[in-house]
């Protein structure tokens, strides 16, 4: 395979990955690494390879590599912020989301993946606040609004949850969120409803806010997935 650059290796590698051959996948990444060992695609790539494979010591080496090699990209972000997540790494996960809170704050895709990752990890008023800056950085995205009705259902704010659901039902998904690392988030952590609030937090009530919040949330599901049928 002499003659061959970085990128076909990269393209090579995200071809099998999408067929389900990540070990021959793997294979491509080494060959791409040593043409362009700082290359953050490549890295990140790397990363969700390794995660698959079970090595999740090596594939958070390559998620932190990724990201310090090109700080703010999109891919190394979610990448990294998925291995986390998927490797149950809680203390890992935490830093980073504090760490994309604080150094890009104005950017509302790493909000957003701050957000998710919170969420993971418990939600809470950290978790919430994030929410609300997703969402008045990027209004027009559904999955902020989505993230805000998750992260406030669990706290009793039914007003909140409510609007989310409204808002998160009248806009069109954003197609790069059902691919890709975005699509094994979504698949694993949920993507169509928030979760129920606790006994604690519901009330005695088995109408009222019980019924609204689950006629609400089989509406948003439906609305969700006509969105992605009609956009296949």
């Amino acid at each position: 395979m002499t003659g061959e650059t970085a990128d076909v290796y990269l393209s090579r590698a995200r071809l099998l990955v999408d067929l389900g051959h990540w070990r021959d996948a793997g294979d491509e990444l080494k060959f791409a690494r040593a043409l362009a060992p700082e290359d953050a695609d490549i890295l990140a790539l790397s990363a969700l390879v390794s995660a698959r494979e079970g090595r999740a010591g090596e594939a958070a080496e390559f998620a932190a590599a990724a990201t310090d090699a090109a700080p703010g990209h999109d891919e190394a972000i979610i990448t990294r912020a998925w291995v986390l997540a998927s490797t149950d790494n809680r203390a890992g996960a935490l830093a980073f989301a504090e760490e994309l809170l604080r150094d890009f704050s104005h950017s509302a895709y790493t909000t957003l993946v701050a957000t998710a990752l919170l969420n993971v990890f418990g939600g809470g008023q950290v978790a919430l606040d994030a929410a609300w800056d997703a969402v008045r950085l990027a209004p027009a995205d559904p999955d902020a609004h989505w993230l805000l009705a998750r992260i406030a259902a669990p706290m009793g704010l039914d007003q909140v949850v409510e609007e989310g659901l409204f808002h998160a039902r009248q806009l069109p998904p954003f197609p790069g969120r059902r691919a890709g690392v975005w699509k094994l988030w979504w698949d694993r952590f949920g993507g169509i409803q928030p979760a129920p609030a606790s006994n604690t937090t519901a009330g005695s009530g088995e109408g009222g806010w019980g019924g609204i919040f689950k006629v609400a949330a089989i509406v948003f599901a439906v609305g969700l997935l006509l969105a992605w049928l009609a956009a296949r």
